[in-house]
């Protein structure tokens, strides 16, 4: 089951800047004022930063990846060995490569230098601590009830109470004036108490996400999306199954509109807008 948990960017940047400002100084006498006044340290910085930047960004996509796949609290040993894999040894492995083409360009040898037995283990020990970090963020945020981590929703219709999968069974969720009605894929209807608001964040983790002010949809049946009929639009491309669905329920209902792109694009971060 798909999860989207907001992680900020201000972390990711002002995390780089810390480490790359650290490791310049790791095991090297501390010296700021004669650093500031050398154009070495400023070569030596852009380079730092720059693939700090670039190794905290590939674990983040990494993570945000793998919270579309696998559940932190439903499948812990096979996320935790997804998470080593993708957000700790690929990152190592890219900062190896970009290291050794850095310092053969200044006629250096990483094998002999120091490197890998004096900055090396600090970036890995950065690495492993910001996954961590993710780990933790992931874990408060999508703290839950049990029956809404479970994505239960419970409804009350003529008198009796139902139980709703809504990553299985909701289609999706609409406002009509003050009226919130929520849609099965079996084609019921029910109306329920709340904001699309509230819904969208208790149920974002199972996959409803909000694509414009009147619709939560079930991204668990979304394949991708491509440019919309109007302007700063986007059209959902679902399983072929769900197409006639849609057309029934009018096509133009479902258009994610300016304000939700970026939530959408998120849940596909490898794919461009055809």
């Amino acid at each position: 089951m798909k999860k989207t948990v907001s992680y900020h960017s201000g972390v990711r940047f002002v995390g780089a800047f810390i480490a790359s400002v650290y490791m310049l100084f790791h095991g090297r006498p501390f010296d700021l004022i004669f650093a500031l006044t050398t154009s070495e340290f400023y070569l030596a910085f852009i380079v730092s930063f720059g693939i700090a930047l670039i190794l905290v960004q590939i674990v983040h996509s990494s993570t945000l990846w793998l919270d579309r796949r696998i559940c932190w609290r439903r499948h812990p040993v096979e996320r935790s060995i997804m998470q080593f894999t993708l957000g700790v040894v690929l990152p190592l492995c890219v900062d190896l490569l970009i290291i050794s083409v850095y310092f053969y360009s200044r006629n250096e040898d990483i094998l002999t230098n120091g490197f890998l037995l004096i900055d090396f283990p600090l970036i890995a020990s950065f690495i492993i601590f910001l996954n961590i970090y993710y780990l933790i963020h992931h874990l408060l945020q999508t703290e839950t009830k049990e029956d809404e981590a479970a994505g239960i929703l419970t409804i009350r219709h003529n008198g009796l109470y139902r139980n709703l999968n809504v990553a299985e069974e909701v289609f999706y969720i609409y406002r009509l004036g003050k009226q919130i009605t929520l849609i099965t894929f079996d084609g019921d209807e029910y109306n329920i108490d709340g904001s699309l608001k509230a819904l969208e964040k208790r149920f974002g983790a199972d996959g409803m996400i909000r694509i414009n002010r009147s619709v939560i949809f079930n991204f668990n049946i979304v394949q991708g999306y491509e440019n919309g009929g109007k302007r700063n639009t986007l059209k959902l491309i679902t399983e072929r199954k769900y197409e006639d669905i849609l057309t029934q329920y009018g096509a133009d209902r479902f258009i994610v509109t300016n304000e939700h792109i970026g939530t959408v694009m998120e849940w596909f971060p490898e794919i461009s807008p055809k």
